[in-house]
């Protein structure tokens, strides 16, 4: 009898912990559930590194909805890292920065599938950046070697080449990063990287330059050399360059990234619409404007996307925080607004890694991804109502989203 009363007992325990188990599945269900309204054709490229921060794999995948869990079981492995570029529907990956591959690679996508349609071999040892600067014509810009080809997208193929050796400052590459086209005109800033692809001391400023997509000659280098404000854009991110609803050239700086304690100027640079200068009255170097919300000012520029009205969605670094840059959690995601000079943190979103780099403007909200200590994902900023709220759980890095029409 006692026996039987024991296991009576042992029984009802497993029962009652089992129906806790699924009450705290139901909770993380309920959690992070699957919005309708963001179902659609979207790509993302993920990042699973290894403890170092500086090893590990890339993916590429579609997926019908930025919010739930992330299964990457569909994926597609890149080198980590690698450079993604979105062409209408199709998908162009390139080499990483810890390159193993030394092709370009075109995917097509067809609804929920990316099916492979071509490939262009590169420079080898080389991570390029892919920019469309006009119909079925692209450059790519190879950031560690300082050159610039021309491509036929629709060929697949090389037509033509461009050195910039002679726009480099201390030596043959000044690390041509991500630009963007206005009337016909390539706008391409320049890194101008030394030891660590870091600025050199000597030379803080911002070079940019002007090409004619029509001949492929570069018309002119145009310097801002008033603020001090450098490395202008990063490779990887196009947002850092935007245009505004004047077509105001915006271009974002992200200085020494936090790294340097005696040097944290970063900001916004502007070339205005008419003109191929800077306007270097508009220019704001943000390091001395404290973020709201915290003790902190902005120490650099990771990742920004603008949202409109002036204002823009940022991944801002703090000095304080930084530590290894490949694992520190030193990105807060802000609101900067670019008319009334103000930075206010998005508390609800946690301090991130470098890996987790994405932003997403899409159907009126903003997307900031995060690599948070206790909490990795998508979150969703409303400006109109600034409610904001995570979407999407995963415990990979996201570095890139794409919404499809």
């Amino acid at each position: 009898m006692i026996r039987t009363k024991s296991w009576l007992l042992i029984a009802m325990s497993a029962l009652m912990l089992l129906g806790a188990s699924c009450e705290k599945e139901k909770k993380e269900e309920s959690k992070f559930p699957v919005l309708d309204e963001l179902a659609g054709n979207y790509l993302l490229e993920t990042t699973v590194k290894n403890p170092d921060g500086k090893s590990g794999s890339s993916y590429i995948q579609m997926v019908p909805n930025i919010s739930g869990e992330l299964d990457l079981s569909t994926s597609i492995q890149l080198d980590m890292a690698a450079p993604v570029t979105v062409i209408g529907d199709d998908v162009y990956t390139m080499p990483g920065f810890y390159a193993t591959t030394h092709n370009m690679t075109k995917y097509h996508r067809d609804g929920q599938q990316l099916n492979k349609v071509g490939e262009l071999p590169l420079v080898a040892n080389s991570t390029g950046l892919l920019v469309p600067v006009s119909t079925d014509k692209a450059y790519i810009t190879f950031y560690q070697i300082g050159i610039i080809w021309i491509i036929d997208l629709k060929m697949m193929s090389k037509t033509g080449e461009m050195s910039l050796a002679e726009y480099a400052h201390g030596d043959t590459n000044p690390e041509p990063s991500m630009g963007m086209v206005r009337d016909g005109i390539y706008y391409l800033p320049l890194n101008q990287g030394g030891a660590n692809y870091m600025p050199y001391d000597d030379y803080r400023q911002s070079d940019v330059l002007v090409i004619d997509v029509a001949t492929d000659k570069v018309l002119k280098m145009i310097s801002e050399k008033k603020t001090g404000l450098c490395f202008p854009t990063r490779p990887l991110f196009n947002g850092l360059m935007f245009m505004n609803e004047a077509k105001d050239i915006w271009i974002a700086c992200a200085g020494y990234f936090a790294y340097n304690p005696d040097y944290l100027k970063n900001g916004f640079l502007c070339i205005p619409n008419g003109s191929q200068d800077f306007d270097e009255a508009k220019s704001w170097d943000i390091s001395t404007t404290t973020i709201e919300g915290t003790p902190y000012k902005a120490a650099a520029l990771y990742n920004v996307e603008y949202i409109g009205n002036g204002k823009v969605a940022a991944l801002v670094g703090i000095a304080e925080l930084s530590g290894d840059p490949l694992t520190a959690r030193n990105s807060a995601a802000c609101v900067i607004d670019l008319n009334n000079k103000t930075i206010k943190r998005l508390s609800d979103i946690p301090m991130s890694n470098g890996h987790s780099g994405a932003l997403l403007r899409w159907k009126n909200k903003m997307f900031f991804t995060a690599g948070g200590e206790h909490a990795a994902g998508i979150w969703q900023y409303d400006p109109t109502t600034e409610e904001v709220k995570q979407v999407l759980n995963t415990t990979a890095d996201i570095g890139k989203i794409h919404a499809f029409n």
